[in-house]
């Protein structure tokens, strides 16, 4: 018999309760045995406020995850599958915020998971922290008409997203670099042209043609593996009421390029749904070279990086993305599948071109500039 969701929430109330004062100290409570709840796709969430012994209040997060079919908090709980991508979140997170914390960077945050991970109730206790995420930019009018105040607000911000990747990084880095050679990076390209080529019944031998000749000339350039974010976009980096910068939701992954996270950013502005709508009309292309010179300076900061690397794993992302649109449109209504891979096709097309074409160009450059 299922456990009323009523009777877990109570449950898991009186747990949160014993822990308060563990994670905050000695006389701090819980204002309220009744939280709020907040019932998200993936996840049921649910806000406490904390009472410290100097009266100040604090706002805490408990997240269950959850698969998108399941619906009572007992079978959220009771996913083995869901337990251990959750143990691994927390894990991730708490070793996120260590580094940024050691890091004493004043512009830069991590989400603290103060009271830890809960295995009885499957899950994580966090600190609630006010944030925007950095995609409500692309918005404004200000960034529209290029007013420059408002840029350089953003630049700034793309920036210390840059910066605070890099920490990630280097934190997490493996031993030993490897060549491009020796990833992925070929296989995975040639298989996502082939399965386009499949979707649409067009070849793309041009895009084939650019990807290999790009990728003969950065095979044999040595790059550094770390462990990854892989959902660094826009949508997950976050700005605090102060101006500082962080990033959330990690899909985390053990060990890749470097540039897998990187460029993930870079092609953000311009694979979003208004830009592919608009033919790239929406972010213009002197808005990306800005877009990208902020994030990268953020990055390597005085270095200078390989933009043939970065411009091959710019069209190895946008290849993904553009994958993924068209099975997206696959499920949909036939009228709907046959307009919108039109709009899709045109745009991808000359998007990953693009990026294979710069690619070449700088590396055909001294010193591999862009």
């Amino acid at each position: 018999m299922l456990n009323s969701d009523a009777e877990l929430t109570r449950r898991l109330s009186e747990a949160i309760a014993r822990l308060v004062p563990q994670a905050f100290g000695e006389g701090a409570a819980l204002e309220t045995m009744s939280p709020a709840r907040i019932d998200r796709r993936y996840s049921f969430m649910f806000r406490y406020w904390v009472r410290k012994p100097d009266q100040s209040r604090r706002p805490i997060l408990v997240k269950i995850p959850h698969q998108d079919w399941i619906k009572s908090m007992e079978e959220a709980i009771a996913s083995d599958q869901v337990r251990e991508e959750i143990k691994h979140e927390f894990a991730a997170m708490q070793s996120i915020h260590i580094v940024i914390q050691n890091s004493k960077h004043p512009l830069l945050f991590a989400v603290n998971p103060v009271g830890g991970y809960l295995p009885d109730y499957n899950a994580i206790v966090m600190e609630e922290v006010d944030l925007k995420m950095l995609k409500g930019y692309l918005s404004r009018f200000s960034i529209l008409v290029d007013h420059k105040s408002a840029w350089m607000d953003f630049e700034n911000k793309l920036k210390l997203a840059g910066e605070w990747l890099r920490l990630i990084h280097d934190a997490f880095r493996q031993p030993q670099n490897k060549r491009i050679a020796e990833l992925d990076v070929q296989e995975t390209g040639l298989d996502g042209i082939d399965a386009l080529e499949q979707i649409s019944g067009n070849r793309l031998t041009n895009i084939r043609t650019c990807f290999m000749r790009l990728f003969q000339e950065i095979q044999d350039l040595v790059v550094p593996v770390s462990a990854l974010h892989n959902d660094f976009h826009l949508g997950n980096i976050l700005v605090t009421p102060d101006g500082r910068v962080g990033a959330l939701d990690p899909n985390w992954k053990s060990a890749g390029a470097i540039y897998q996270d990187l460029t993930s950013l870079l092609i953000d502005p311009v694979t979003r749904k208004l830009q592919v709508l608009m033919q790239g009309l929406a972010f213009r292309s002197s808005q990306r070279v800005r877009f990208e010179q902020a994030v990268l300076r953020g990055y390597f900061g005085d270095t200078s990086p390989s933009y043939p690397l970065i411009y091959f794993y710019c069209a190895l992302n946008v290849l993904a993305k553009w994958r993924k649109n068209e099975e997206l449109l696959r499920s949909g209504p036939r009228v709907v599948t046959f307009i919108g891979s039109r709009f899709i096709r045109l745009y991808f097309r000359k998007l990953v071109m693009n990026y294979l074409a710069l690619g070449l160009a700088s590396a055909m450059r001294p010193n591999n500039t862009a």
